[in-house]
């Protein structure tokens, strides 16, 4: 649970969340809402990680120096955008009896929008979602894929996100998750750049959350296409 000074602190640091969270109020303060509307009112404030610092993504250099860093942004960002469909995220989740390590595992609580689809439409199996971060240089090839691939079975699900600082080939990145699942349909990988990570944000700063759902599906809309 977020302190009140954690709360403060944040609001400090991110002026404009606060701002958008009490301007999406003003229209509805007179309704009465149920106790699940009070909560998605409070989605901005609620998952963020206060410990996260105030940086942007384009302050952090890509390689092993800031790499910790970058592990941090990338889970107070993906814990800002997919909330409440994917909560409880875990930093550096122990499997395999400690001898591996996930970089963030989040719980899949959706009941709608993509997370609820991979689900429901496409039949992953999708209890929780496994996220690796690579904060290099240049594009993920099969080491990282095959790390990822080896985080999932049928104990935390087949789904996982890898995500990376930019892409200088989108189409061959396509191509490997493709290649993950043609080699096994029970499996899918997503990949996210920087890109991808300030346009979610953008949205989370519009309170767009049918955005956020409809910019992952079309990810994977390619990916199995």
């Amino acid at each position: 649970t977020l302190s009140k000074e954690s709360l403060f602190n944040f609001t400090e640091k991110h002026p404009e969340v606060l701002k958008a969270y009490k301007e999406s109020l003003i229209p509805k303060a007179a309704e009465v809402i149920s106790n699940a509307g009070i909560e998605k009112r409070q989605e901005f404030l609620r998952p963020f990680d206060a410990s996260q610092p105030s940086v942007s993504l384009e302050s952090i250099k890509s390689g092993r120096d800031d790499a910790d860093k970058y592990h941090s942004f990338i889970l107070g960002a993906l814990t800002q955008v997919f909330y409440p469909a994917l909560t409880r995220p875990k930093k550096e989740q122990p499997v395999d009896e400690g001898r591996k390590r996930i970089d963030i595992l989040f719980q899949n609580s959706a009941s709608e929008g993509v997370f609820s689809r991979l689900v429901n439409v496409h039949n992953y199996f999708a209890p929780y979602i496994s996220v690796e971060c690579k904060n290099y240089s240049g594009d993920p090839k099969n080491p990282e894929f095959d790390q990822l691939k080896g985080r999932l079975n049928r104990k935390r699900g087949f789904v996982g996100i890898l995500v990376c600082r930019k892409l200088e080939d989108r189409d061959l990145m396509i191509k490997r998750c493709q290649d993950v699942v043609n080699n096994d349909d029970k499996q899918l990988i997503i990949v996210l750049e920087d890109r991808d990570i300030d346009n979610l944000l953008t949205f989370v700063a519009a309170n767009d959350k049918t955005k956020i759902s409809d910019y992952v599906e079309d990810i994977v809309k390619e990916i199995l296409m």
